[in-house]
């Protein structure tokens, strides 16, 4: 059921990218390799959701889940120093959506809207405090919702930012002395509008970059007038869908396609070779790949089309490769 409800936000993308990349594959590389970077970034984004939404949902620190009337964690106070929030907004939102708070103008964090602007922000008080602050896109009918992801940790400059999954890199702007925040019995606030026109999930943690995506793309998913994406900087700090270890670049994970498709039927063992599951180190490691040299990479020379290497060329048995696959997994190694 999730893949199915994940085919529907990738349609649209995917299939632009593979009708181009069966265009001019005789002359140009990289079309066909923009169309198997899609697919990878649509199979981190499954893996991701499929490994990390039910531990999210079952987490001790998950204390409210709030769209329209129903609440599906009852207590929303709670004794923290952190929080992140992801929430469902109206495009026309404005003032403060939320806050996380021990007292008012006290020791809280929160989100502000403003002249199209959000603003995520630790407050220690309204003299206070730190924030970051990102542009609010304009929506494509019949988009008329943004989904808005932060998250607080207990100093002040801990504050992470995500619209529609697209992490926001702004610098973190300081006002007066703002000090870490206390572990103190707080309460969720959020606006009125959010009650009836919109969505909001609340941690009492802090939530990883990639978490706040998954969650982002939960509530999109749910949703028919909001969408959010899955950013595929998440995949060069977390290893992507391949288990965490490595640098999971876009290159990476088109040759990694290949390989599992192409690859995987023999060497899935420890008689020949087990490819299975491998991130980009553990090619390192096993010496299948040397950074920048396809020549002395074995998981290259050994292919059936491979330009340079010791050979022999003769891989994989059983099926073939096409020029474009080597050239990707030579691009791969290329860009280690």
């Amino acid at each position: 059921m999730v893949k199915n409800i994940y085919k529907k936000i990738f349609t649209f993308t995917g299939a632009a990218c593979l009708v181009i990349g069966f265009q001019n594959c005789g002359t140009d590389l990289r079309p066909m390799q923009n169309a198997i970077e899609s697919q990878s970034l649509f199979d981190a984004a499954l893996s991701s959701t499929k490994s990390r939404l039910p531990s999210l949902l079952s987490d001790e620190n998950f204390i409210l889940h709030k769209k329209q009337t129903f609440t599906q964690v009852e207590n929303s106070t709670k004794f923290s120093e952190a929080s992140s929030v992801i929430l469902k907004v109206d495009k026309n939102a404005a003032g403060l959506i939320y806050s996380f708070q021990a007292e008012a103008e006290l020791d809280q964090s929160e989100l502000f809207i403003s002249n199209g602007k959000i603003r995520a922000i630790h407050k220690t008080d309204v003299n206070n405090y730190t924030y970051i602050e990102a542009t609010l896109p304009s929506l494509p009918e019949p988009f008329e919702q943004t989904i808005i992801a932060a998250a607080f940790g207990t100093e002040p400059e801990e504050i992470s930012l995500q619209i529609n999954g697209i992490i926001q890199n702004g610098s973190i702007q300081k006002v007066g002395t703002p000090y870490a925040s206390s572990f103190l019995l707080k309460q969720v606030y959020t606006a009125s509008a959010l009650d009836t026109d919109g969505e909001v999930i609340v941690f009492s943690k802090v939530l990883t970059p990639l978490d706040l995506n998954v969650m982002s793309r939960y509530i999109a998913l749910n949703s028919k007038v909001a969408y959010a994406a899955f950013d595929p900087a998440l995949i060069r700090s977390t290893g992507g869908n391949q288990g965490g270890g490595g640098s999971a670049t876009p290159q990476f994970l088109a040759a990694k396609n290949i390989i599992d498709s192409k690859c995987l039927a023999c060497h899935s063992s420890s008689n020949n070779g087990d490819f299975r599951n491998l991130n980009q180190n553990q090619f390192l490691q096993k010496n299948l790949v040397s950074a920048r040299n396809p020549a002395g990479s074995k998981i290259y020379y050994r292919l059936s089309g491979a330009t340079s290497g010791p050979g022999p060329a003769n891989m994989p048995q059983g099926s073939d490769l096409t020029s474009t696959e080597v050239q990707i997994i030579a691009d791969w190694i290329n860009s280690i």
